[in-house]
Parts: C-alpha cells; structure tokens; sequence
C-alpha cells in the first residue's frame, strides 16, 4: 500500500534499481570478456611473443616487430626446444577465375602457427610443412566471400603477391577467429612465400621487420635459456662492429598480449 501511495517515488527507485542491475550485469560480462582473451588456446602457457629490444643508454625500449632472419636462427638453434612462427600481416589483391576482386587481407605464417594456437579446422587441412606452399587456409566469412555456399576446399584462387596473380590451392577453412582472441585473420598462407614479395638481403636483414613472431616451448625453463642465448647469438653476430650492440630479444607470454 505505501509503494501504491507512493507511485513517484516508487517508480524512481524502481528505475534506479534496475539500471543498477542491468549496468552490473552487462558490466560483468564486459569483465569476463576481457580476462578471457586468447585463454581459449589450449597451449597458452607455453606460448610467447617474441619482442625486439633497444637499449639507448640507460632507456631500453621494446617491440614486437621481428626480422624475417630471426626464423633460420631459432629452427637451427632451438628446434628441439621449442616451435616458432612468424605472424607477418599484408594486403593482397584476390580473386577467383573470372570472380571479382578484392583487397584481401593476407597473414604468412609458419606450419607451427596451427599447432601452437587453438583455432578450429572447419574443413580440409591445415599446411603442415614448408613445401605445401601453395596450399592457404580462409576462414569460414572469407570462404563464402568468394565461393558462396560452395565447398572451397580443393579450388584455387588467384593472388597478386608481386607483379603477377599467383594460383594457390584452398586445402583448408579454419573458423573466424573468436571475439576473445588477439589474433585476427582472414587469409592464411605460409611464411615461405616472402621470398616473393622481399630479396633475399631483406629476408636476412636484422634491423628490419616485417611482422611479429611467437615460440611455443616444450618446458617453462626454456624460455629464460632463449632469452640468454639470443643476446649471445646477437654479441657473436656483430662482434665486428666497433660500437656496442644495443639490440636483442625478449620474450612476453601469450597471456600479457593482450
């Protein structure tokens, strides 16, 4: 009966109460989003990003832009310890034969990018070696952009890397990449094919980047061992040089990315 006599009143707290309620809720869920980015990778404990690092002085700077030298050096050094692959992002012009065209966004990456993240294989397969070149991955949105409600595993499609459309093979359709995941992609392809797009003293340039990298170890220990045989791989490099050397690597794990 009071709440009846008291309809403004009533009506004022009713409303506050349920934006309080409903700005709790939606803020919950806001939360929970954000702590959950990249947790749904199975290996996540085990996966870093390599970062590049600077020291100037006293001031020591950190990037997660890699050199595409960087990749040679850890198979031949770190292979048995750890997996590693480049995540080097592009723009590409794509099409089907005799489709329309489109500014196609394209990631190279290693064969380990597939055991190391935990994105679903809708279809097909993933490329597991570096001789599977030709063979690229769409996500499951960039398959029906081309190919509509056909199966696009097994049919080509063209890409200008260079000067030239090249014919590459849909072996696979991965899943669009969760909400949750710092990882965006659209158009996979393996990282060999930057031989196309850069020379060979571009590939073995250490000061210059192309995109990022991450490493999978196999024991929590061997991520520190990197970090210290890297900057001793770095000094041995340039031990010709006369100046000292300020550049190194790091590593920051998949968790703190974000």
């Amino acid at each position: 009966r009071n709440l009846l006599k008291n309809k403004t009143y009533t009506a004022i707290n009713l409303l506050g109460l349920t934006i309080g309620v409903a700005s709790t809720v939606l803020l919950f869920f806001y939360i929970q989003h954000q702590v959950s980015v990249d947790s749904f990778h199975q290996s996540k404990d085990a996966v870093y990003r390599v970062l590049s690092t600077h020291k100037n002085g006293e001031e020591v700077t950190q990037s997660s832009g890699i050199p595409l030298a960087l990749k040679p050096v850890m198979e031949e050094n770190f292979g048995s310890e750890m997996i590693f692959t480049n995540v080097v992002p592009n723009n590409f012009l794509a099409k089907t034969e005799g489709g329309e065209g489109f500014n196609q966004s394209v990631m190279m990456v290693s064969p380990a990018f597939f055991e190391m993240f935990s994105f679903q294989i809708l279809k097909g397969n993933f490329p597991k070696s570096s001789e599977m070149r030709s063979d690229i991955v769409v996500s499951e949105s960039t398959a029906k952009k081309y190919f509509g409600d056909e199966d696009p595993v097994g049919k080509s499609l063209l890409i200008r890397l260079a000067n030239d459309f090249i014919s590459y093979n849909v072996s696979g359709v991965i899943e669009d990449a969760p909400a949750n995941s710092s990882l965006t992609y659209e158009l996979l392809m393996l990282d060999n094919n930057a031989d196309i797009l850069y020379t060979a003293e571009q590939r073995e340039h250490w000061y210059m980047v192309f995109g990022d990298g991450y490493i999978m170890v196999k024991e929590p220990s061997q991520a520190k061992n990197f970090e210290e045989s890297m900057q001793a791989y770095i000094l041995r490099l340039f031990s010709d040089r006369e100046d000292p050397i300020n550049y190194s690597f790091s590593l920051q794990p998949l968790m703190d990315i974000y």
